[in-house]
């Protein structure tokens, strides 16, 4: 029986190993349970259970709902992919299933498997539903459908969800499918016997581990970054506590040998299973093993984020022997996803790792707590520039753009003298509710003049906010359509500020325009023909991705496009913001790694197609945080940035500045503006001489008759005036010899230019 259980133990990995792609992604759900452990993202990732019990606590968890039994979840996989079989891990009530549809890349659905409600079915050691799919189906998302008035307890619980690429698993039992495996591998077994060996009293045997009957469960809880990581790093996780110097005995969850196997998720300080000192000492320290000895490059630790205790690592060799060192504060050693501390070290070991010593200062008010640590030979790095020489601050903006309030989403006019912003709960804000408003200040010699609610039609009973602005920012983009009775609905809108006021929104025209997602953002590249949009459609690869759309002739947008996965990943982008020189962009995202949950990164454009862009660069941890960190915006001039954050603020929100280092701004350019005198002008438009395909429009002010450009220096351009009369002059722009920000005055006599 012990060897039996040993191998349902590692039923995880095993599979993990094979080609099955695990949902990445909650898209629809319904009915889902209030407890958190049970909530919908745990049927994210690979299976956490290799036994069925009804009280499993990390499982995706559906509670019968009297007036609707019939209920749904979807998911999706991170991208889109062939597969042969879809693999449902499940342990209680399973019968409830009745329905399992796909979907294509398209959106189009196809049913694969039906059933009649089969009441309380408690499946034994892992079980999984498998079903096979037609042949060259490119699937996207996975919809189970279910019955919840047949439940015993009222209650069906789903584990995992995973999409097989290739062949099938003819036996539905995890139990023959782990038997296939270990005979490839008859070495894994005697692996895990030989590890179990070295336990000492203090650590769980295997068998201990995988009988159903110990004090630590038989589940694994995971976390999507942490399978991220996981799978793309090669991560080598713990299996035997060597020894510790104590332990929390208040809970079973407070073990040593909850250290062991991949982490738990948990985002509160004090975690359920990992391992706590039971007393207060300078020197608390816990030793464990790993059963592959391996050259080490990395060391992650996963803990309650009370990391600043860690005091230092001691790696070990095969004999045991110690080698190396590290302490925390080496500047090697940053904090990743939150929850997790790496160590990179200087240069990969030269001697195989098979232990390593936690040695932390329990001292503090909190005890640190221990979930897992791992160990890789890939190089696993931030990348981010080295901006040591530059001191970077953010500088909080002060009460007459902050309160005790939420502001949140600052958008600089690209003249740096206009900021508009979103402020929550505020007395002055229209509606009942107090919802967010949009906001503005203006920048008067020294200091931001005290800001004041825009008002209406920009503001209205629902939620409001400027996605963006034109060059002069005399237009404004706004998210949501406006209807007349003054409520909104999906979708985007602009404003132009006329005589003195702000019109009533209209809806801007974008081809086939949707948004599968309850959110977006979007950015209005200056050269006055780009939106970059971050929405969710049927071809992203996950959740938003950022699209570009293309000003058409007749004024209306093109169809949405990804830009691609140079940028986009399977979690959110989100926030993008095109600077003054319409080839730096800005976005947030925990696709890309990172210090916290969501991280702000630049990337450039590297051709006219906007498709192309250089890998993205993280601000680093100056500008980004543990927390949320997004809405990054940025005047021409690019030598301050605004964001929001919830660090040393006045309340709620504030929104701060920071001093750009040198690498991190955008590409210089000059701000030209001028007046044509009695000549009402159509368009003014400029293009690169050296590559006519980056072209740039002026902004025309109808009530001024003056334009704006911003074109990026160290170039010439031509510069082409459609008159009113569709007389067309032209002159050339020569700014090959400014290499910083300036602004430029240049009147156009339309008179004296000749006539093309």
């Amino acid at each position: 029986m012990k060897k039996i259980l040993t191998i349902l133990f590692f039923i995880p990995q095993l599979i993990y190993s094979q080609e099955i792609l695990w949902a990445t992604d909650v898209l629809f759900m319904e009915g889902v349970d209030s407890a958190r452990k049970v909530n919908f993202k745990q049927i994210l990732g690979y299976p956490n259970s290799v036994e069925a019990f009804s009280t499993n606590a990390c499982t995706f968890r559906l509670n019968e709902a009297k007036n609707n039994p019939i209920q749904e979840i979807r998911v999706g996989f991170g991208k889109i992919t062939s597969a042969s079989q879809i693999i449902i891990a499940q342990n209680y009530n399973s019968g409830a299933i009745i329905e399992v549809s796909v979907y294509d890349s398209l959106g189009i659905s196809k049913k694969v498997y039906s059933a009649t409600p089969r009441g309380y079915i408690s499946l034994d050691y892992g079980e999984f539903l498998g079903i096979n799919i037609p042949s060259n189906f490119r699937i996207r998302e996975v919809a189970i459908k279910l019955n919840l008035s047949y439940l015993v307890d009222g209650v069906c619980q789903l584990d995992a969800v995973g999409l097989l690429s290739n062949g099938r698993i003819k036996d539905i039992e995890y139990q023959s499918y782990v038997r296939n495996l270990f005979q490839l591998n008859p070495n894994f077994i005697k692996k895990i016997d030989e590890a179990a060996a070295l336990t000492n009293p203090f650590s769980p045997s295997l068998s201990d581990l995988g009988d159903g009957k110990s004090n630590r469960p038989v589940f694994l809880p995971k976390s999507m970054e942490l399978f991220e990581a996981t799978r793309t790093y090669k991560i080598q996780w713990a299996r035997v506590v060597d020894e510790f110097s104590s332990q929390d005995s208040s809970g079973n969850g407070y073990f040593a040998r909850n250290v062991i196997g991949i982490p738990s998720f948990s985002s509160a300080n004090k975690l359920t299973f990992a391992w706590t000192p039971q007393t207060k000492l300078i020197n608390e320290f816990i030793k464990i093993k790993y059963i592959e000895p391996q050259t080490v490059s990395d060391v992650f630790v996963f803990t309650n984020g009370l990391e600043n205790q860690f005091e230092g690592i001691i790696l070990y060799d095969k004999e045991n022997r110690p080698q190396d060192k590290f302490k925390f504060t080496d500047k090697n050693a940053i904090p990743i996803l939150n929850r997790v501390w790496h160590l990179h070290l200087p240069k990969p070991t030269d001697y195989e790792v098979t232990s390593i010593k936690l040695i932390i200062n329990g001292t503090g008010i909190v005890l640190p707590q221990i979930d897992a640590i791992g160990i890789s030979n890939e190089t696993y790095l931030i990348n981010t520039l080295d901006l040591s020489s530059y001191k970077i601050s953010k500088e909080n903006l002060g009460k007459n753009i902050n309160s005790h309030f939420r502001e949140v989403a600052p958008l600089i006019s690209y003249d740096g003298k206009t900021m508009f912003f979103v402020r929550e709960g505020h007395e002055n804000n229209i509606g009942k509710y107090r919802n967010q408003d949009v906001w503005v200040s203006k920048f008067n010699k020294k200091e931001w003049q005290k800001a004041v609610n825009l008002g209406k039609p920009i503001n209205n009973e629902e939620h409001n906010a400027i996605g963006t602005t034109s060059i002069t920012a005399k237009t404004v983009y706004l998210l949501n359509e406006y209807n007349p009775d003054g409520t909104s609905k999906r979708g985007l809108s602009k404003s132009n500020f006329i005589n003195g006021k702000w019109s009533f929104p209209s809806k801007l025209s974008i081809k086939n325009y949707y948004n599968l997602n309850n959110f977006t953002e979007f950015s209005f590249a200056p050269n006055g023909n780009t939106l970059l949009i971050a929405c969710e459609r049927k071809d992203s690869f996950g959740q938003k991705d950022l699209y570009v759309s293309f000003l058409n002739k007749d004024s209306t947008w093109s169809e949405p496009l990804n830009i691609g996965d140079s940028l986009n990943t399977q979690f959110n982008e989100s926030t993008p913001f095109i600077a003054a020189d319409s080839k730096t962009l800005y976005f947030s995202t925990k696709g890309h790694l990172g210090y916290g949950d969501n991280d702000i990164f630049m990337s450039r454009r590297l051709d006219d197609s906007w498709l192309n862009w250089s890998k993205p660069i993280n601000l680093g941890n100056k500008i980004n945080s543990k927390l949320w960190d997004g809405y990054f915006t940025v005047p021409a001039s690019g030598e301050y940035a605004y964001t929001s954050s919830d660090e040393k603020t006045m309340g709620a929100e504030d929104i701060f500045k920071i001093r750009l280092p040198t690498p991190l701004r955008p590409f210089p350019v000059a701000i030209i503006n001028g007046n044509f005198g009695k000549f009402k002008v159509l368009k003014v438009e400029a293009k690169e001489i050296d590559n006519p395909k980056e072209t740039y429009l002026a902004e025309v002010d109808s009530e001024s008759n003056e334009y704006t450009l911003i074109l990026p220096v160290n170039k010439k351009y031509n510069l082409t005036v459609i008159h009113s009369q569709n007389l067309t002059y032209q002159s050339i722009i020569d700014l090959s010899e400014y290499k910083n920000y300036i602004e430029i005055k240049k009147d156009i006599n339309l008179q004296n230019q000749p006539e093309k």
